[in-house]
């Protein structure tokens, strides 16, 4: 599942602009779209890193999961992509050892850890170390529940969604903050046109 976070004009305000900027082609839709992406990239870099922050994951992990919908000259709104497949308990870098007492994992305590069974993913408890999982090649497993020996899943941390999920004021406080730096950026765009006068 994934999560949205779109960045619009107010087309309303943009009047004053379009008489503005009257003698230059195309102008109007160059100023939003410019506008829009760079306001777009800085919020997403704001996603990212507090996100990063809170659940204690390098950014690396979380770029692929962040992605950037730009805007253009038919579509005037910028979206920033929250999904992807819940990380792998490697993505906290645990030095494991391995042990069948139990792999210990470093997730931070409002994430709960999952198990892979087929295609759905069962909750576990939330305390470390999970009883019954052990740890090979830098990966967390434990048995199915009910399996004596086979089937085996891979445990797994949160998803990118749960993961925004939890940061409930992250898309209010993202969108405050674009909304604001969005009305800057198209001043900015403007002077940069005047200047150049095409």
């Amino acid at each position: 599942m994934a999560r949205d976070i779109e960045i619009i004009v107010d087309e309303r305000k943009l009047q004053g602009i379009e008489r503005m900027l009257a003698g230059i082609p195309r102008a109007l839709p160059k100023v939003v779209t410019r506008a829009l992406n760079k306001t777009a990239v800085s919020a997403r870099t704001r996603v990212l890193k507090t996100s990063s922050r809170a659940a204690k994951i390098a950014q690396t992990m979380l770029r692929r999961r962040i992605g950037l919908r730009r805007a253009s000259y038919r579509r005037w709104a910028a979206t920033i992509w929250i999904g992807g497949r819940p990380f792998p308990l490697s993505a906290w870098n645990v030095r494991w050892k391995q042990t069948w007492a139990g792999a210990k994992h470093k997730l931070p305590s409002q994430f709960a850890p999952q198990l892979k069974a087929g295609k759905a993913f069962l909750p576990l408890p939330p305390e470390s170390p999970l009883p019954g999982a052990f740890a090979w090649r830098g990966r967390a497993f434990m048995r199915l529940p009910g399996a004596k020996r086979l089937p085996i899943g891979q445990i797994f941390g949160p998803s990118p969604a749960e993961l925004f999920e939890n940061l409930p004021g992250l898309a209010a406080t993202t969108l405050f903050e674009a909304n604001r730096g969005l009305e800057k950026e198209i001043d900015r765009q403007v002077s940069v046109l005047l200047e150049k006068g095409r």
